[in-house]
């Protein structure tokens, strides 16, 4: 989350006002902070604060005032305490090991992609350990600084957040006690952040031992692909076999409403590794009240499967995407992402029906239709023109 330049030079201002030269005659001044704030009200600064300190604490500040001053009344009355709190910490100069049942300052920094503030509070006495249940989700220091997502474009890379994860370890935190809200965070990272995550999947994997669902979800992690490769080469993943309750293929292209991408890197590796695009996982009915995955249902053409109730293949799933289901904040990029994966999954061999009637007068039909017809190297020519825009 970047701050207007504007409001940098302010805050820079402020601080060196605080920490300007006291007159021979007189006591120092107490300045308050300059920036006008909504929500936070910041009394005047203990003078145990250092100039840099207030710095860092007025921006702090400003980044919880923001986030209080958003229209949903929910999230104000969330971090009322913690303005509250702010309000005593700056004027006394001390910090608890926790309020308000356990949440800390330096747990909202992280989350506000703040680490200058989240290290002062931590080195001041706040507990790295403490967690706070919001809206039924446990949630800690650890799980702030893994996702810091801003929109899910964070301005810290996962290289940076690593560095701040290892930095909170010598400070005493466990990462072990929040292995559940980590888990979560990680699906969420790998799925939805489209810059290279493999460093924090990694650093994830060393604290615990991964099995297959959190496999489902971390292969779509950019910058992972060779991580995938590994785990394919040691048959940790089989590229015809279900993660969970899918295929990696399956698992690949299944989240493109949501994140508005699919790997193409691992999507690659996958087809050139083996994996079927025609290939779909069944379920025994639904109505016999199982949900156990069914060997003798597994079948490697698209199509019916006699009493099983099975998902649809990739191909499949990129098509319902694209045709319903694509983001609004970025629809064209995620298109394309659509039509190249489809592209690459028609050159190794995916077959798919004919669209129904109500799909096939629909403008966006068109671009699908037109690869049907499609040689496999005009599908590579048209994939490689697709795959360079995306990633240049």
């Amino acid at each position: 989350m970047k701050l207007p330049i504007t409001l940098v030079c302010a805050l820079a201002s402020a601080a060196v006002a605080q920490e300007a030269p006291a007159s021979p005659q007189q006591e120092p001044a107490a300045v308050t902070p300059s920036v006008k704030l909504k929500h936070v009200k910041l009394p005047v600064f203990h003078e145990s604060w250092t100039e840099s300190e207030r710095s860092v604490i007025s921006d702090f500040a400003a980044k919880l005032d923001k986030a209080m001053s958003t229209e949903e009344i929910a999230q104000l009355k969330d971090f009322m305490p913690a303005a509250a709190y702010l309000s005593k910490v700056v004027e006394s100069g001390k910090l608890e090991k926790s309020f308000d049942n356990g949440d800390t300052l330096c747990r909202l920094a992280a989350m506000f992609d703040h680490f200058e503030a989240m290290r002062l509070f931590v080195e001041r006495g706040e507990d790295v350990n403490s967690t706070l249940t919001v809206h039924h989700f446990q949630s800690g220091i650890g799980l702030e600084v893994l996702m810091c997502i801003d929109g899910f474009d964070p301005s810290h890379t996962a290289l940076q957040r690593v560095e701040q994860l290892v930095w909170l370890t010598e400070k005493g935190w466990d990462p072990q006690k929040q292995l559940d809200t980590l888990r979560t965070a990680i699906s969420f990272v790998a799925i939805l952040e489209p810059h290279n995550v493999a460093p924090l999947v990694q650093w994830y994997i060393e604290q615990v031992r991964v099995p297959q669902e959190e496999i489902a979800h971390l292969i779509h992690g950019e910058g992972c692909t060779d991580m995938v490769k590994q785990w394919i080469e040691n048959d940790i993943i089989a590229v015809n076999e279900p993660l969970e309750d899918m295929l990696p293929l399956q698992c690949l292209c299944q989240f493109v409403s949501f994140s508005g991408r699919i790997n193409l890197h691992t999507l690659e590796l996958l087809l050139n590794s083996g994996a079927d695009p025609n290939l779909i996982v069944a379920y025994e009915d639904a109505e016999e009240d199982s949900a156990e995955y069914d060997n003798d249902a597994y079948e490697s053409e698209d199509g019916s499967v006699p009493e099983a109730a099975s998902f649809s293949t990739a191909a499949e799933m990129v098509v319902d995407s694209y045709l319903n289901n694509l983001p609004k904040n970025n629809r064209r990029r995620a298109a394309k992402f659509c039509l190249a994966a489809l592209d690459l999954l028609l050159i190794h061999g995916a077959e798919l029906d004919n669209l129904d009637d109500d799909e096939e007068v629909m403008v966006d039909a068109r671009e699908i239709t037109k690869r049907l017809s499609m040689s496999k190297e005009e599908l590579q020519a048209d994939y490689e023109k697709l795959r360079a825009e995306l990633y240049q």
